[in-house]
């Protein structure tokens, strides 16, 4: 589902024009990508794979092997 979500949130971002709108859906974006790489990490340790049906390849490699994100202060 995160897959999905990384995917709409993108594409929300490049509709709105309202900084709180955007901080909302970062903010989210943000949370997301956290949550693919620990359920990938999760996956892989148990063996498993995926393979995004939203995102590219490319983003969905470049989200899971990068660090965890943090909020804004």
């Amino acid at each position: 589902i995160e897959d999905m979500d990384i995917y709409d949130l993108n594409e929300a971002l490049k509709q709105v024009n309202k900084a709180d709108i955007q901080t909302s859906y970062g903010n989210l974006l943000r949370a997301s990508k956290n949550h693919m790489r620990e359920f990938y990490s999760q996956l892989q340790s148990r063996g498993g794979t995926y393979v995004p049906k939203y995102i590219t390849q490319q983003e969905f490699n470049d989200i899971v092997n990068s660090p965890k994100e943090h909020g804004g202060h």
